[in-house]
């Protein structure tokens, strides 16, 4: 994995996310300093999940395997997490 740039990163996740009919909201209140949250919602289900990331220029890869393997432990729990770790898994490759 190499680093990805954030900004871009949120755009393409929109756009991926749309396409799948989820909605992404952006909360930066709920992270520490420039961190943010991203909570991701499925409307015909209602279920909800959110991740933290640094609202720095770029995520590293450390942090993507962190992400990856957050949605992979929820995903036993949460259906949306599967979804949500697929599209992350495609965007970080």
């Amino acid at each position: 994995m190499k680093p990805k740039d954030a900004r871009k990163l949120l755009r393409d996740l929109r756009a991926v996310c749309r396409k799948h009919g989820l909605e992404l909201e952006l909360d930066e209140a709920r992270g520490k300093g420039s961190h943010r949250a991203l909570r991701f919602r499925d409307p015909d289900t209602g279920e909800e999940i959110s991740i933290v990331i640094p609202g720095h220029k770029a995520v590293s890869p450390g942090v993507q395997r962190e992400i990856l393997i957050y949605l992979a432990k929820v995903a036993a729990k949460v259906t949306i997490a599967e979804i949500v770790k697929a599209i992350f898994e495609r965007l970080f490759d």
